[in-house]
């Protein structure tokens, strides 16, 4: 049996039968290997059969390893992606740890064997912010601590009597991870030591 891994159909074909054998099942698989070419043998290289026993060959269909897109830009991504024969898929958008604007997340994942011209889809960072707690604070302090942190104010008040002139509630709460440049929803007691008497 004649080794016939990297012909073509035909070229395999004619060294099968040149050494009285047949060919047999043609079967096509994704391949990284060039399209057209053979990948598989069913009878090994120097193994004797019959005469006129079949041989089954595999052939490469084709094939893109997807690359890495983790950590470039959407626009390096995109690139990419085009670079190796692919289409850009869906492009999601989330709060994420990773820099803002670039890619964290991607399907197929890195060195998957795809077809050419299957899709991409990716997901880029908006960047993460942890909320500080600003209840108790004053609402100037409450807005200069928000705006330190990347974040906007959004207030409203109201004469509660709780704690006066203080920030009541916010939402989101303390702690919650959101976007830069998110707004932070604060209710101020815009009551007074003084208008609100001994405080309840």
């Amino acid at each position: 049996m004649p080794n016939v891994i990297g012909f073509s159909a035909d070229g395999a074909s004619v060294a099968i039968t040149g050494a009285g054998l047949a060919v047999g099942t043609v079967s096509w698989y994704l391949s990284a290997a060039p399209a057209g070419s053979v990948i598989g043998q069913s009878l090994s290289a120097g193994s004797a059969r019959q005469v006129g026993s079949p041989v089954d060959i595999f052939m490469s269909q084709g094939g893109v390893l997807v690359p890495n897109l983790i950590g470039s830009s959407q626009s390096a991504a995109t690139n990419s992606i085009a670079a190796q024969g692919l289409a850009l898929g869906t492009v999601s958008t989330a709060v994420n740890s990773a820099p803002v604007g670039s890619v964290f997340s991607q399907s197929p994942v890195r060195s998957a064997l795809v077809a050419p011209g299957t899709t991409v889809n990716i997901t880029v960072s908006l960047g993460a912010v942890t909320v500080p707690n600003v209840i108790g604070s004053t609402k100037t302090g409450a807005i200069n601590t928000l705006t330190g942190a990347g974040l906007g104010a959004s207030v409203s008040s109201q004469k509660d009597c709780i704690d006066p002139g203080n920030v009541l509630s916010q939402s989101p709460s303390g702690g919650a991870v959101v976007a830069p440049g998110s707004y932070v929803y604060l209710h101020v007691d815009s009551g007074t030591f003084k208008s609100c008497g001994a405080i309840k």
